[in-house]
């Protein structure tokens, strides 16, 4: 037997399931990211939705303003090295101004690597073909500066103690009068980049459009691992005059391991089998 259902409990029924979504608002958030010790300023401060691509980073200044589209309830989240990660309920009621957000320094426990004879065996790894059909984004075009704080990155494998010595990666698009890069060497924990395995930020600044290769000196930084690494390039800062910036992807490149984290407090996704061109000199 057929049963029809009257049209006013369906209207009924459909009220309550655009009522029980989550309501989506477009708003900006901004204020300043401070030292809760010092209340100095903390530049390049990840902010972001929790687990979304709406992500920036506070600028020179800790001074942020973060464009997405919030519901009720988001976790707002700051994070930086050598602080605590702070989380803030985004609540549609309260002003979009967060005016001050203060972190709290943490120190980082660095892993204790034992070398038991003076590293003299010096070699370079990594993928580097700089010829592709496709390329990974930095600058986005609905949006120059919408993708700071995103990160590009490559799996190195080390099973003995090894020390960093050199980063290189190419790029082949890059019309921006500045830019600049944070290099983050993180251990790998489920698969995916997590702890940093360096105490100081390595900072880079690119300046007049350069592209091509680009090589990083890590040596004076010290980094010493024994298990596989993640070294991730993230985009921290582009000028003006600017829309491109790209690196080349290649595939299948196959045994390799690609990272890539759009947005600051993104979750990080995992291929396989592909690669940017990122060479590392390393001691053994």
């Amino acid at each position: 037997m057929l049963y029809l259902i009257p049209m006013k409990i369906i209207c009924i029924l459909l009220f309550l399931q655009l009522w029980l979504l989550p309501i989506f608002k477009s708003q900006n958030v901004s204020g300043i990211v401070l030292n809760s010790s010092t209340k100095e300023e903390i530049p390049y401060v990840a902010v972001g939705i929790k687990g979304t691509s709406f992500g920036t980073l506070s600028n020179e200044k800790g001074v942020f303003s973060l464009d997405g589209k919030f519901k009720e309830m988001d976790t707002l989240v700051f994070s930086g090295m050598g602080f605590q990660t702070e989380f803030i309920i985004y609540h549609q009621s309260t002003s979009n101004k967060l005016d001050t957000v203060f972190l709290k320094e943490q120190n980082i426990v660095l892993p204790n690597i034992v070398v038991y004879a003076p590293l003299t065996n010096s070699s370079e790894i990594g993928f580097s073909k700089t010829s592709a059909s496709r390329s990974v984004n930095f600058a986005l075009s609905n949006g120059i500066n919408k993708n700071v704080g995103s990160q590009v990155g490559k799996y190195f494998k080390f099973d003995k103690a090894t020390e960093l010595q050199k980063f290189s990666f190419y790029l082949n698009e890059n019309n921006f009068d500045t830019v600049k890069f944070r290099v983050n060497v993180f251990d790998i924990e489920s698969n995916i980049p997590s702890n940093f395995l360096h105490s100081e930020e390595i900072l880079l600044e690119l300046v007049n459009a350069k592209a091509g290769w680009i090589q990083v000196d890590l040596s004076k930084y010290k980094i010493r691992v024994d298990k596989p690494v993640a070294l991730c390039l993230e985009w921290i800062y582009g000028g003006k005059k600017g829309n491109k910036l790209t690196l080349p992807i290649s595939l299948p490149v196959f045994g390799s391991k690609h990272f890539y984290k759009y947005g600051s407090q993104n979750n990080w996704k995992v291929f396989g089998n592909m690669s940017t061109p990122m060479l590392l000199t390393v001691m053994q």
